[in-house]
């Protein structure tokens, strides 16, 4: 990862660590990736929650990821989320309509819906999205995808395999969690 040195100058720090930049730290907590190969509304107008692979953590951890893709923040604080999905298609003649959106507190969207309008099958579109929570212990975030009933019944979530040597294949769905902290 490029940091700026304050210097006009710049270098590079493992992402794996804490990276200061001046007056704040951001603490990586989670990274989750979904090893499922697709996860796919069944129907339309109905709601998926997202999954992000095994659980990670505890409650005596500041941020805990289930199973089923929801994060619960067991320390009050200010954390930045970060999900990258790749919207996708299958079969199906007219184009699809994908929507993912973030939940608190089971309920409560925060921020905006991520769109995409998929015309063809076999196509990617990666999406980066990334969210400020600022929390009290006890809350809890996930999201969910629908597939919009003014478009084919078609779509979800998948990844690519690469099939280059040592490249690692594209997971459908992936979270980071960072805390930020004073410096």
């Amino acid at each position: 990862m490029l940091k700026s040195d304050g210097d006009s100058t710049t270098s590079w720090v493992d992402p794996n660590t804490l990276v200061d930049v001046g007056a704040v730290t951001f603490n990586r907590i989670i990274d989750g990736q979904s090893s499922a190969t697709s996860q796919e509304p069944t129907g339309t107008d109905t709601p998926l929650q997202l999954e992000f692979g095994n659980a990670i953590n505890s409650g005596v951890d500041p941020v805990m990821l289930s199973n089923d893709g929801t994060v619960t923040f067991n320390d009050a604080g200010t954390y930045l989320i970060r999900l990258v999905i790749q919207y996708g298609r299958t079969g199906s003649a007219s184009t699809a309509q994908l929507h993912a959106r973030a939940v608190v507190n089971g309920s409560a969207q925060i921020g905006d819906t991520v769109s995409a309008a998929i015309d063809s099958a076999n196509t990617l579109i990666p999406i980066s999205i990334s969210a400020w929570a600022t929390v009290t212990a006890g809350t809890t975030f996930h999201y969910e995808m629908v597939r919009d009933s003014t478009g084919a019944d078609a779509g979800g979530v998948f990844s690519s395999v690469a099939t280059l040597g040592d490249w690692t294949d594209s997971p459908c769905a992936t979270i980071r969690v960072e805390r930020i902290e004073a410096a």
